[in-house]
């Protein structure tokens, strides 16, 4: 299973502007000051992988606030064996 593109949005402290990666490489980096994100970057990519359904809301990027915005983790595969499509963070979502 190779991950193709991910992005993410609302999550943590990633806002509204969705950030997106293409892992057409084989390294990735990410680099950048303290509290800009890193962090989060993998904790939606760990999340997603968890195969857990419901989120707490202190995942949300702007929970303490009325904006309600809705958590967007999208991974896109490259390769997949019919193995790796029943993995259950997967197989759920998965779409052609």
């Amino acid at each position: 299973m190779k991950i193709k593109t991910f992005s993410v949005k609302n999550f943590k402290s990633v806002g509204v502007n969705e950030l997106s990666f293409d892992f057409s490489e084989n390294i990735i980096a990410i680099i950048g000051e303290n509290n800009v994100g890193k962090s989060s970057i993998l904790h939606a990519l760990d999340y997603f992988f968890s195969g857990i359904k419901t989120m707490p809301t202190k995942y949300f990027h702007n929970f303490k606030t009325e904006q309600a915005n809705a958590i967007t983790i999208e991974v896109r595969f490259d390769n997949l064996s019919e193995s790796d499509k029943e993995h259950q963070a997967i197989k759920t979502y998965l779409s052609t």
